[in-house]
Formats: C-alpha cells, structure tokens, sequence
C-alpha cells in the first residue's frame, strides 16, 4: 500500500470511523454497511485513480441496497454486503451537498491535514448520514424518486407500482434534456408508459 493510501485510511479512521461506528455501521476495507430492516445502507470511501508520491485524492459515496426491491428487479437478491456500485440508489456526496457539485479532499503527505478531517466529519454528518436515513424505507425511496428525473428513478418507480410517478419523472427529464426525446419516449413506450 502507498504512503498516500496509507494517509487517507488514517483521515478516515480518525475522521468519518468514529461516527459511523456510533451510527451502528460496520467496516469492511473502504466500505462501511448498516444493515437494517427493508435495507443497506452504504458509505464508500473511493480514493483518486491519479494518486501517486506525495499528493492524492478521495471522496464518498453513499447508496441504500433494497433485498427485496432488488429481487424484483434482478430476480435475486445479493448473498453478502453490497458494494456501493451495487446499490438501488446511490449518489457521490457532493451531490447531496447545497453546491450539488462534486467534491474531492486533497492529501498532501507534506502538510497538515487535520482540516480535513473535520471537513469530512462534517459532511458525513450533515449531509451523508441524514440523506442515508431519509431513505431508509422503501417508502422513503419512494418518495424520494417520485422528485427524480432519471429513467433509473422511473424503473425504480415501475417495479413499486407507481406508474403515475414514473410517467412524472419521465415528463422532468424530457424537458430537462430535450434532446434526448426520443430514447426516453420509446424506454416509456417499452415500459407502458404513455407520455403524451
């Protein structure tokens, strides 16, 4: 393992662990679970692919797993803990954030990065775990997607049997990217979905 990878584990160690280990979750490598009634929740942390020497970067991301939504949807549902790519929803935890924009903390082996430290608490705090709670529920998905504007969010909306709030996230997207009518439209036809 690298110096660099070295220092983010111990960011996180002493940054985010405390927390999520306070919140119930369980570490696994990079990952963090909570296992809890209808579903996973996830936090993962990614480190950079560019990292190298004395400088390097990571993230979160954080997504819920639904056993029995994932049953209906790939007829299976996963044996063991789902990594984050895995997940029903998931989202980088810049986009939970008021900016909505991606965020990278940056490493450097060569200065203080205590700064960093709070900064991730913070954010995992105020933003990661609540958004991971709100959703907790296939309810609370529910809710949440009936805002979305994704044809994920629509399929998702599908297989819980409101096609009322497919046919909605589908009417967002068509007008968030026209461009894209026609992929949408003919995915909605496929799906019984008049637009119309």
């Amino acid at each position: 393992m690298s110096e660099i990878a070295k220092a983010i584990d111990e960011l996180v160690r002493i940054g985010i662990m405390p927390i999520l280990k306070d919140a119930g979750f369980k570490k696994k490598a990079r990952n963090f679970h909570l296992v809890q009634t209808e579903s996973i929740a996830v936090i993962n942390v990614q480190a950079s692919q560019w990292n190298s020497g004395k400088e390097g970067q990571f993230t979160f991301n954080v997504g819920r797993y639904y056993p029995a939504l994932d049953a209906r949807v790939r007829g299976g549902k996963l044996s063991f803990l789902p990594k984050e790519y895995e997940c029903t929803i998931r989202r980088r935890v810049g986009s939970l954030m008021p900016e909505g924009i991606d965020i990278w903390w940056t490493v450097n082996l060569e200065q203080d990065n205590t700064q960093i430290v709070e900064q991730t608490r913070n954010v995992v705090q105020e933003f990661a775990i609540p958004w991971l709670a709100r959703i907790e529920s296939i309810a609370g998905l529910k809710d949440l997607l009936e805002h979305e504007a994704s044809i994920d969010a629509a399929e998702i909306l599908i297989f819980l049997g409101n096609t009322t709030g497919a046919k909605q996230c589908l009417q967002r997207l068509m007008s968030i990217r026209p461009t894209d009518w026609r992929r949408i439209e003919l995915w909605a036809h496929q799906h019984g979905i008049d637009l119309g």
